[in-house]
């Protein structure tokens, strides 16, 4: 098994969390209709991953050996 490197501090920018917990608190889904809040729906949510998930991913390729 090849070793691992220490992983580094995730950042993900603060304006990312604002734009994000807005969407999550409001009442209006992705194609403009009412929704509950405190949820995203489907799109919003794919859209949500499509933004943090490549920040997390670079780290844990880094602490892999940089694959």
């Amino acid at each position: 098994m090849a070793n691992l490197n220490s992983i580094n501090s995730i950042t993900i920018p603060t304006t990312l969390f604002q734009k994000w917990g807005n969407i999550w608190q409001g009442n209006i889904d992705s194609k403009g209709n009412a929704k509950s809040s405190n949820c995203f729906d489907k799109k919003q949510g794919m859209d949500f991953g499509k933004e943090i998930d490549p920040i997390i991913a670079n780290e844990f390729a880094a602490m892999l050996g940089g694959i």
